[in-house]
């Protein structure tokens, strides 16, 4: 039974990894600013020159280098909230997104706790306090995946109405001019 939780929780764990692939930033020819996170979509002549996001690989580089990325994540509050007082929708997109990576970097935190407590299980007490852990774990991994796959569905929308606005701004110029 304890094997086959832990295989849930690091399968869990492992898939929610994907949630920080690359970011692409582009410029448009209407002058829109647009993000994807397939560089296929981006246009063939800015491929060399687009603004490429890895949120969490450039965290984790600078808190190595200051030494204190362990501190950070400890006084991280679990739910950490995101100022949404400025209105432009890109600078939402990186709070939220910030805010998810640092939850992740807690959730490996726990992970790694909960591993080393599973190697000293020795009593019923200890087990079933174990199990619980686990249980809480999986909520907040299955919290995190909804609010993941919640911000990427918003990212897409918000492109896809970028790409409308431009279609409508095209047409009307268009007819415009005839």
């Amino acid at each position: 039974m304890k094997l086959k939780l832990f295989v849930i929780l690091i399968t869990l764990l492992l898939s929610t990894a994907a949630v920080f692939a690359e970011f692409y930033k582009y410029v448009d020819k209407e002058g829109n600013i647009l993000f994807t996170d397939n560089l296929s979509e981006v246009p063939q002549n800015q491929r060399p020159v687009v603004a490429e996001y890895d949120e969490t690989k450039n965290q984790t580089d600078e808190s190595k280098k200051s030494g204190y990325a362990k501190e950070t994540a400890e006084n991280q509050p679990e739910e950490e909230s995101v100022d949404n007082t400025n209105n432009d929708p890109v600078v939402d997109f990186n709070n939220r997104k910030k805010a998810l990576e640092q939850e992740h970097i807690l959730m490996e935190k726990e992970n790694a706790e909960l591993a080393n407590i599973k190697k000293n299980l020795k009593t019923k007490a200890q087990i079933e306090s174990y199990n619980k852990k686990v249980l809480s774990m999986n909520e907040k991994i299955k919290n995190f995946t909804k609010n993941r796959t919640k911000l990427n569905t918003e990212i897409e929308e918000y492109n896809k109405s970028i790409q409308t606005d431009k279609k409508e701004k095209k047409d009307n110029d268009a007819r415009a001019d005839d």
